[in-house]
């Protein structure tokens, strides 16, 4: 019973949660404060700009949370280690200067200089973001110091929000200081890894860096799609919507986020001890997994229902349908629970990544057209509808699958 437990509550567990949450503290935090001092259209153009940042960040990661992370565990060679950490971090940075540099070029050539500037503050998020090696701390298991690496400076912003952000003018303040907490946590881990664990510095040859993007293309794929219909619609709504509609769905999803956010870290820390003890990728495990994620989302729906019915009181009544958004985006951690233990903590350990990437890859596109096609006519609540329709698609396909596989495991 003890170890069913530890499955579950430990200090890995809980500082991974804690580092999932920090990645959206300080937007609700924030949020509600910028949405007063900046106006919807201003707001608006804030949530835009982090969308695209926030959808290039995950290029940037190439799905190596669970590729690369595999080939960083605990008891490896330290040489190897050293090795797979330049030769993916050389590989996250070169994807980030192609971006940068194919983004600055078209908005320059087409005299697009306002949203250069915009684009140029979002490039810090998305520079921090290849800089931070998460996936290395998700590998070796260092979570607590993860944590740590990444709190301080998110804390640092949120006092630079409030004290600097006073007026709709300060807009691309506010894009900078949600942009810079990640950069000032990858130049600290870095050091961190330098002086403490005692990696060196190691130029990649050419042929480490395009193994280690071989064997992460997959994983590459499935985040990519799993990040467009969580991000996307805010880029696509800022073209086909006002920016009060940007505006109340931008608020919702980060907070939807953040509490999927606390589920998909507990996974992640399951999936770290299912690619360790493969005795623990049952039937008798699945079951449990399921009905411990059910029960933790169903109580997040209901307390997302409670703050949605009293938004409007708080934010303001310039957020348009927002009560609605919550109504429909607070069913998207309850179904996202089981998409979770289907895929992260049951395929992937099984060596079923394709299966994996294929299926979030289709129910990311679905939700990406269905989201459009419903928010010409209603807006928010209509790309709402979309996500949620690809969470549900996703999470059957993903949990045939694991049965399937886990029958045949069991069987064999």
């Amino acid at each position: 019973m003890q170890n069913n437990k530890n499955r579950y509550f430990n200090i890995s567990s809980l500082a991974n949660i804690s580092i999932q949450f920090l990645n959206y503290a300080v937007p609700i935090i924030s949020y509600p404060y910028l949405g007063r001092v900046l106006g919807a259209t201003a707001f608006g153009s804030m949530s835009f700009w982090l969308a695209i940042a926030g959808f290039l960040s995950v290029i940037t990661e190439y799905g190596y949370r669970y590729s690369a992370a595999k080939l960083v565990t605990e008891g490896r060679p330290i040489i190897e280690r050293q090795a797979v950490y330049w030769a993916a971090q050389y590989s996250r940075l070169l994807i980030f200067f192609i971006i940068f540099i194919l983004g600055s070029a078209y908005l320059i050539f087409d005299d697009k200089y306002t949203k250069f500037y915009f684009f140029s503050v979002s490039c810090v998020l998305i520079f921090g973001s290849a800089l931070f090696p998460a996936w290395f701390f998700i590998g070796c298991g260092r979570y607590k110091e993860m944590a740590l690496l990444l709190a301080a400076p998110r804390f640092l912003s949120l006092l630079c929000i409030f004290i600097f952000v006073k007026n709709s003018d300060h807009v691309l303040l506010a894009v900078l200081f949600q942009s810079i907490p990640l950069l000032l946590s990858g130049i600290l881990a870095q050091i961190f890894l330098i002086k403490k664990l005692k990696i060196q510095h190691k130029l990649p040859s050419f042929l480490e860096v395009t193994n280690v993007l071989r064997g992460g293309w997959r994983e590459f794929i499935s985040a990519l799609a799993m990040s467009g219909y969580q991000t996307l619609p805010v880029i696509f709504l800022g073209f086909t919507s006002s920016a009060a509609h940007v505006a109340s769905y931008a608020i919702t999803e980060k907070i939807i986020q953040a509490i999927k956010s606390l589920t998909t870290a507990l996974g992640q820390t399951i999936f770290s001890k299912n690619i360790a003890k493969n005795d623990q990728l049952s039937y008798k495990y699945f079951i449990k997994d399921n009905s411990v994620f059910f029960a933790v989302n169903m109580a997040f729906c209901v307390i997302i229902n409670i703050f949605g019915y009293y938004s409007k009181s708080f934010l303001g009544n310039s957020y348009v349908d927002i009560v609605e958004i919550f109504a429909v985006m607070s069913l998207i951690p309850l179904v996202a629970g089981f998409s979770n233990v289907a895929g992260v903590q049951t395929l992937l350990p099984l060596g079923k990544a394709k299966v994996f990437m294929y299926a979030t890859a289709i129910a990311g596109g679905f939700g990406i057209l269905s989201g459009v096609l419903l928010s010409s006519f209603m807006h928010g609540i209509g790309m709402a509808l979309g996500v949620l329709l690809a969470e549900v698609i996703l999470a059957c396909v993903l949990t045939l699958n694991a049965v399937k596989a886990l029958d045949k495991k069991e069987s064999s």
